[in-house]
């Protein structure tokens, strides 16, 4: 397996994006995953596009690592990038930033990609172990919430998934004895079936 850095370069416009690829076959036709190069590839057709390899490694370390340090926060600024966030573990951009809107539904209709993103965000969530920025790290062993971080953790919580936000808004259950369905409220029960569900 080859873990390469490469870069995509619109023949037209002189625009790049700088992406990682994992692959057996260093001369596949891979044209990078971000929403905007595919989109331009897709108007200006792929024949005005290059690929090239910045680097190819052996470990998936050493080309995040790369990766890293040329797509940053300057780099995705620039007018000459299409790249939408940061390298060196990729993911989504946070919601509100450039390129955030809908960027995690790519991942539910590609399989290819959720592999990858969960690829990345697993040697992510080691990486900030070992650095003790999140929970499972040894700066945060033995810690747990006070009752007060509880409470407002709660009441945000409360906040976001009330009314329409609740993704079980309008939909209820209803069971026939052996299986459980949920249709919306405003649906008649069919025959058979009753309000509530079994619980196994």
């Amino acid at each position: 397996m080859y873990y390469t850095v490469y870069k995509i370069t619109n023949l037209i416009n002189g625009k790049i994006y700088v992406g990682v690829h994992r692959t057996s076959n260093l001369n596949d036709s891979y044209m990078g995953s971000g929403m905007l190069i595919k989109q331009a590839i897709t108007k200006h057709g792929v024949e005005n596009f290059e690929r090239e390899y910045l680097a190819v490694f052996d470990n998936p370390e050493d080309m995040y690592d790369m990766e890293s340090k040329i797509v940053n926060e300057e780099f995705i600024n620039s007018p000459s990038s299409y790249n939408l966030a940061t390298g060196g573990y990729g993911g989504c951009p946070i919601s509100g930033s450039k390129g955030g809107k809908n960027c995690a539904a790519k991942y539910k209709t590609d399989p290819a990609l959720a592999e990858e993103r969960y690829f990345r965000n697993k040697l992510r969530f080691e990486e900030l172990k070992k650095q003790g920025k999140c929970l499972g790290g040894p700066k945060f062993k033995g810690m747990k919430h006070t009752e007060e971080t509880k409470a407002k953790i709660g009441a945000s919580i409360s906040k976001k998934c009330r009314g329409e936000n609740n993704s079980q808004f309008g939909t209820m259950w209803i069971t026939d004895k052996v299986t459980n369905k949920k249709i919306s409220k405003f649906e008649p029960i069919p025959e058979g079936w009753e309000k509530g569900r079994i619980i196994k």
